[in-house]
């Protein structure tokens, strides 16, 4: 804040540094790593153009500067493209020297319907990495900083949840722990979710931003929750009828061991009934090869797997199982569902599932998508 007020305050514009369109970029991205300044060839223009570059990954700002004043202005349509940055990456933390370690946190996101159609529930599943921040620290105890954030599309934090745990480093679990938060909201354009960790004695650090929009599981319309992926789903009651009814395992990172099962579970909301309270439905659940890690024949692997599975081969990279289901919902506003698939023979790469339901009262249709990894062995 203070390099930003003195490099860059206007004071023709009584305007402060931190006020400024290249102060505010600095403040959220730290200093560039390379900076161009361009004239006109034609020497005519008296505006001269300023190119700010974060990185091959990072992004780039162009500005346009009056020659001979301090004055900088965003050129052209880059004040609307800082205010995406903004929204998609409020800020960068590489280029800090003080924080020195940056780690990603995987996360999973989850909607469902909350206690009536006019709430989403989030479910936001961050898997912690306390190996990495924890490596080759000297000290015996340390104070690990958790927060998790919903910010708007102004960047304005409208969710602030902050804890703070001391750890002793010699207890650190071999498998990073998993920290969940749940939280209801009203039906709203796109915001984003934000988990970030620190040490507060190495300032090692961690974050993770996922951009998510509320949507609504209305009544009147056949609806599918998101698609949450976990290590375990043990349901708590004889006919579990909702989430609470479920002790589940989370998996954040949607990866998965060869001798791992992968667990789903699922909502149904806008189903019709007939004069019994019954509903019917139509499942296809196909998984898709999306990408293998290895070489070989994607035909030779699909046999196994649709052995292993129960499923069936319908195309070059899919596999498919088709069941239909007639449940008793009485008055409930929701269907639960969950189910497994064993990764004995699944070979290592990228897999897509995709969910289709049809309402065979309703004669209506609704779909999801969730992506996971199958790990290679070491």
């Amino acid at each position: 804040m203070t390099y930003a007020d003195m490099r860059f305050s206007e004071p023709e514009s009584g305007l402060h540094g931190w006020e400024t369109d290249r102060g505010v970029i600095f403040i959220r991205y730290g200093p560039p790593r390379r900076i161009a300044r361009f004239r006109s060839p034609s020497g005519l223009d008296p505006l001269i153009t300023i190119v700010w570059a974060y990185g091959e990954q990072g992004p780039a700002f162009m500005f346009r500067q009056p020659a001979g004043f301090q004055r900088a202005r965003f050129a052209g349509d880059y004040h609307w493209l800082a205010t995406q940055e903004r929204y998609l990456r409020p800020a960068t933390y590489d280029s800090i020297p003080s924080i020195p370690a940056f780690f990603s946190i995987p996360v999973q996101l989850a909607r469902f319907r909350g206690d009536s159609v006019n709430e989403v529930a989030l479910e936001v599943h961050a898997e912690l990495p306390l190996e990495d921040l924890a490596q080759g620290v000297e000290l015996q105890t340390g104070e690990m900083e958790t927060g998790f954030f919903v910010l708007n599309r102004a960047g304005e934090r409208i969710v602030r949840r902050v804890t703070t745990e001391v750890l002793t480093y010699a207890d650190v679990p071999s498998k990073n722990p998993v920290r969940s938060w749940r939280l209801l909201l009203p039906p709203s354009g796109q915001l984003v979710a934000a988990v970030e960790a620190r040490d507060a004695g190495t300032w090692r650090a961690a974050a993770a931003r996922a951009s998510f929009t509320p949507i609504p599981f209305p009544d009147d319309s056949l609806s599918i929750s998101d698609i949450l992926l976990a290590h375990t789903v043990r349901p708590l009651a004889a006919e579990p009828a909702r989430r609470v009814d479920f002790d589940i395992d989370p998996n954040p990172s949607r990866e998965y061991a060869t001798d791992q099962p992968v667990h789903i579970y699922y909502e149904l909301y806008g189903f019709e009934r007939d004069s019994e309270g019954f509903a019917n439905y139509d499942v296809a659940l196909t998984v898709r090869v999306a990408k293998l890690y290895r070489e070989g024949i994607l035909a030779e692997l699909l046999g196994p797997l649709a052995d292993a599975w129960g499923f069936t081969i319908v195309g070059d990279d899919r596999l498919e199982l088709r069941y239909s289901r007639e449940v008793d919902v009485g008055d409930r506003d929701r269907i639960v569902e969950f189910l497994s698939l064993e990764l004995e023979r699944a070979p290592a790469g990228e897999y897509e599932i995709n969910l289709r339901i049809r309402d065979r009262l309703g004669e209506r249709m609704a779909s999801q998508t969730r992506t996971f990894t199958v790990a290679k062995q070491h």
